[in-house]
């Protein structure tokens, strides 16, 4: 392609989970990090077939992300959010010390998860972790999932210590 355009493209590189601001900018609705890589080759897909199970976690203050993590308990703390993506249901569990963006991050994510991959046609359910015996119904969904819950959950990481830990893990080669 560089031949074609007589050597004038411009080539940029940008690492998973430390792209630039002006990257980021790109994608209004934010990044989604998958599971899979050069390993996991093409596969064939199959339409209205939902059977997704995957958890995603939902965090930081100015820059939030949302990376795919294995679906357990031990990976849910009480200041992030997560969604249980079941397929047909996908539930938004807000930590008790999650933020109003992360919250409001993490429900756009849901919702763009209906729309585009789903055409529509999943149901989104919230629960918030202070009040979760208000939603017995995605309670138990999620535990069926997860199994049952033992003992409190984690702490969470601070958002600002998590940006500055993304910041100070960049390195440059030459």
């Amino acid at each position: 392609m560089d031949d074609m355009l007589g050597g004038r493209a411009i080539q940029h590189r940008e690492v998973q989970s430390h792209e630039s601001e002006l990257f980021r900018g790109y994608f209004k609705h934010g990044i989604i990090y998958k599971k899979g890589g050069l390993e996991s080759g093409f596969n064939h897909v199959e339409t209205n077939n939902y059977n997704v199970c995957r958890l995603l976690h939902v965090k930081g203050k100015k820059n939030i992300t949302a990376t795919e993590v294995e679906i357990a308990w031990d990976n849910i703390n009480k200041g992030d959010v997560f969604l249980l993506d079941l397929g047909k249901v996908i539930i938004q569990w807000n930590g008790p010390l999650s933020n109003r963006m992360e919250r409001l991050k993490g429900l756009n994510l849901a919702q763009d998860i209906r729309d585009r991959e789903r055409g529509g046609r999943a149901e989104i359910g919230i629960i918030e972790g202070e009040d979760e015996e208000n939603s017995p119904g995605l309670m138990k969904a999620m535990e069926a999932v997860l199994g049952e819950r033992r003992g409190e959950l984690k702490e969470a990481t601070s958002d600002v210590k998590a940006d500055q830990a993304q910041l100070s893990s960049i390195k440059l080669y030459q």
